[in-house]
């Protein structure tokens, strides 16, 4: 007896139990639904797109920084010193300290009266005389030195005596060449003294030549 009624309560435990859950629980489908709404949707990693830069105009792109200024040295202008004797009229330039023009007084180009005064040299600053050198060309910049005359005007009178004239240069490394000319006031000829002073760190063995 007892056992039948322990069965009889299981058996209504059981159907009160499915009865519960068919009844009042949610279904299947509408769980799965909730769980769905209730996680939080998963977020994709987004590509990390490059740094845009902004638009430039084509007067924009790339100014360059302004360069610190460099003081400009200007270049020593070359003078024509005019040598006037007696017999002679010579014209010498700075630039190289060498002779163009050598115009003789007592002589003309031709026999006429009106003809122009003798030019022994060619009158072109360019093709000078007296242009001095080393063999190997051991001075840099002296092919287009530019001499320096110990004078303040640019003419010169050799009326009463001997008279010189000095030519200084100084190249970048120290080395200091003076070219003196030596002009008389009855003589055509015209002295030449080059002194060369080695203020470098180097030796100077090459040979001097005068064109």
């Amino acid at each position: 007896m007892d056992q039948s009624r322990l069965l009889i309560a299981i058996v209504l435990s059981l159907v009160v139990f499915l009865a519960w859950q068919f009844i009042f629980s949610p279904k299947e489908a509408e769980r799965q639904a909730a769980k769905k709404v209730a996680a939080p949707a998963a977020t994709q990693p987004q590509p990390v797109k490059d740094q845009e830069t902004p638009y430039r105009s084509e007067t924009e792109k790339l100014v360059p920084a302004e360069q610190p200024a460099v003081e400009a040295t200007a270049p020593q202008m070359a003078r024509t010193l005019t040598v006037d004797a007696p017999l002679y009229q010579a014209k010498i330039s700075e630039n190289g300290a060498v002779f163009y023009s050598f115009l003789l007084k007592k002589y003309h180009e031709k026999v006429q009266k009106d003809s122009p005064l003798k030019q022994v040299l060619t009158d072109n600053e360019i093709l000078g005389v007296g242009e001095m050198g080393f063999a190997g060309k051991s001075i840099a910049g002296l092919e287009n030195a530019v001499f320096t005359a110990d004078l303040a005007s640019d003419l010169t009178q050799i009326k009463d005596g001997p008279r010189e004239i000095h030519f200084l240069w100084r190249s970048a490394d120290g080395v200091v060449i003076e070219k003196t000319y030596q002009f008389a006031p009855d003589s055509y000829v015209v002295g030449l003294e080059v002194t060369v002073k080695n203020g470098s760190s180097r030796s100077i063995q090459d040979r001097v030549f005068v064109a």
